[in-house]
């Protein structure tokens, strides 16, 4: 049989590959083989011929309502991809015949080629595509924006902290006023946070008593920022 015409899927094992065709849902015991050491007297020719690895091909034809154990179940195929391949369920088996090590590492392999599990849809892929985009974007503006000051960090702290949405100047800074000599130290950190796009400016009505109103912020969504 010639080599498969499909892309076949590589895993590493202790430095030597072992391939998997997902098309035809099919592993190479020869490469399984030799990660697994290479022991002569366990070559895929030898295994094939004991009594209980006939046992297991005649039950999974059963299984699969086949009269007897079709050709398909195991293969030789020549080329570069050239070797013994076999049914995942038949590779399975000798997987945990090799050594118990090696079988642990190539049943992770399986459940996620087998059953599709870790593998990611179309659409979440371009959802992750579109992330890494935005975080990328994202890094290369921070990029150009000189490092945050403390009072910048002090003020961020304290959004976080009380999970606020709207505050005035006064308000924040009677809370962290330990870190600022007086109210106009925290102007500077403020105009920072609104030119980084992480608090917009809105209007404050006055308090009544004679007061000039002080400053009013909201602080954005990730996805405004």
């Amino acid at each position: 049989m010639t080599e498969p015409t499909t892309e076949l899927i590589s895993f590493d094992y202790e430095g030597q590959r072992v391939a998997f065709d997902p098309m035809a849902r099919m592993w190479s015991l020869t490469e399984m083989h030799r990660a697994a050491g290479g022991v002569s007297h366990k070559r895929p020719s030898e295994w094939l011929q004991q009594a209980q690895t006939r046992e297991l091909l005649t039950a999974l034809a059963e299984k699969e309502k086949l009269a007897a154990i079709p050709a398909s179940f195991v293969v030789t195929r020549e080329g570069r991809n050239g070797g013994t391949w076999a049914h995942w369920q038949i590779a399975a088996a000798y997987a945990h015949y090799l050594r118990p090590d090696f079988y642990l590492q190539w049943n992770e392999w399986a459940m996620e080629r087998v059953t599709g599990r870790g593998q990611l849809d179309s659409s979440r892929l371009a959802a992750v595509e579109a992330r890494l985009a935005a975080l990328e974007g994202k890094r290369q503006r921070v990029q150009t924006t000189p490092p945050l000051d403390a009072g910048v960090r002090v003020v961020l702290r304290w959004i976080e902290r009380h999970h606020v949405q709207t505050f005035t100047r006064r308000e924040v800074w009677q809370c962290v006023r330990r870190s600022f000599a007086a109210i106009d130290d925290i102007q500077p950190p403020l105009e920072r946070l609104v030119h980084m796009g992480c608090l917009r400016l809105v209007p404050t009505p006055c308090s009544g008593r004679g007061r000039k109103p002080t400053q009013g912020y909201e602080v954005l969504p990730q996805n405004e920022q």
